[in-house]
């Protein structure tokens, strides 16, 4: 990020937006669609697979909230999750 968006919060959550957009949304198909559905067939990693479904949902809620709020509440939350 640029030191502009540093100080700007509603520039920092519109680059988390275009991340999220460009990177993150992908990764959580590919995952959801190919490797979680083999590792819920293991006990040992189907609480795993579930709380990392669960981090997706949240943070797409997250990154639907960025979209349009610069608040920086959900900000943070999105960076540290």
């Amino acid at each position: 990020g640029s030191a502009a968006a540093g100080a700007n919060p509603a520039a920092l959550a519109q680059l988390a937006v275009q991340h999220f957009d460009s990177e993150m949304r992908n990764h959580f198909q590919a995952e959801e669609q190919v490797l979680f559905p083999l590792l819920s067939e293991f006990d040992t990693t189907r609480d795993v697979v579930a709380d990392l479904i669960a981090e997706h949902r949240t943070l797409e809620n997250l990154r639907d909230v960025l979209s349009h709020s610069v608040d920086p509440q959900p900000l943070a939350d999105f960076s540290q999750l």
